[in-house]
């Protein structure tokens, strides 16, 4: 079963009211695919956990090198679950793996490690 076989099928489920854990994807926006990313030092990036889920995410952690990273300010992204991570300035303190984490009622999906590399100035 191909890539876009797979998608159909989750959304026929979704549609037939198929409880399902949820399917995350962890990217950075404006970047091209894949799972490392090189960005200058200095730049601000937005990773965002694209999610498929029945039924909703109610939580949504992102990790750090394996870390919880504490976010701030309110929720949002629609079902009230925060789904983009803003790096303003970014140094070698952000070089590392990137994962998210996301939690329904059926259990808990974890993403893809999206490793990001600082390219210094």
């Amino acid at each position: 079963m191909d890539k876009k076989e797979r998608k159909e099928e989750k959304e026929n489920e979704k549609e037939k009211g198929v409880s399902v854990v949820p399917v995350a994807r962890l990217g950075v926006d404006g970047a091209a695919g894949g799972d490392n990313v090189t960005v200058r030092e200095g730049a601000t990036i937005t990773l965002t956990c694209r999610l498929t889920a029945n039924p909703s995410v109610y939580n949504l952690t992102f990790y750090h090198n394996g870390r919880p990273m504490v976010l701030e300010g309110t929720a949002g992204g629609g079902q009230g679950v925060r789904r983009s991570l803003v790096l303003n300035n970014v140094t070698e303190v952000n070089r590392g793996l990137y994962t998210c984490l996301a939690s329904n009622q059926v259990g808990d999906g974890q993403s893809n490690a999206l490793n990001i590399n600082i390219e210094c100035e």
